[in-house]
């Protein structure tokens, strides 16, 4: 009777730890994204650039922590220049390069392959590179050495929060969430092997949240 009672207890114990312990946390960081059209704005506005300039975007992920596929990916930095034939908004890009820095090959692996899952890039073609990246979302900054930079401020008030029906578009990875528009002061893309050169200034392109949990 005694040491059926202890196993009783043994096996409550289990059940009450396996409650506290959630398992392995999916990435978490933040985000910043600019594209080569308004976000937010007039109808009018956006409706004149919809077919011609709704193609292209520059996209930074800040890993903070958490793991994906069992790996840790704290540290990790990844800035993504996407381009497609149709508006970016109407399905996924079609061509993109994929700059990574931070943390070890495998922590960098794993990143790559979270973000290519939320950006809808696993069916197209992309090329990597190791190189320096710098996200910082306090800021509102994207930079790779020699090939794009982002300069940006928040939209004064929280404005595009207090007025949703004016923002036409959400964040490219679904997974990011409360976001906010951004303005661009400086949004630029030089030569990318295979990518169009672009850079805007002084529209309200850039949003910029959080991504958390998803595994």
């Amino acid at each position: 009777m005694k040491h059926s009672l202890l196993l009783l207890l043994a096996a409550v114990a289990g059940l009450a730890a396996g409650k506290t312990d959630p398992g392995p946390v999916g990435p978490q960081g933040a985000y910043l994204e600019a594209r080569s059209a308004t976000v937010w704005g007039g109808g009018c506005h956006i409706n004149a650039e919809i077919v011609t300039q709704e193609r292209r975007a520059l996209v930074g992920y800040a890993f903070e922590g958490g793991a994906f596929n069992g790996t840790a990916v704290a540290g990790v930095n990844l800035v993504a220049a996407l381009e497609a034939e149709l508006p970016l908004s109407e399905g996924g890009p079609d061509r993109a390069i994929v700059w990574v820095s931070g943390a070890t090959p495998e922590a960098r692996s794993a990143a790559l392959a979270w973000a290519v899952g939320g950006l809808g890039l696993e069916g197209g073609s992309y090329e990597v590179v190791e190189e320096t990246v710098t996200v910082d979302l306090g800021a509102l900054r994207l930079s790779v050495d020699g090939h794009l930079l982002v300069e940006g401020d928040p939209v004064p008030d929280a404005a595009c929060c207090t007025m949703p029906e004016a923002r036409w578009y959400g964040p490219l990875d679904g997974r990011v969430s409360d976001s906010r528009v951004g303005m661009a002061e400086t949004c630029r893309l030089g030569r990318a092997d295979g990518l169009t050169p672009w850079s805007s200034t002084g529209t309200n392109s850039l949003q910029f949240g959080r991504f958390g949990s998803a595994r």
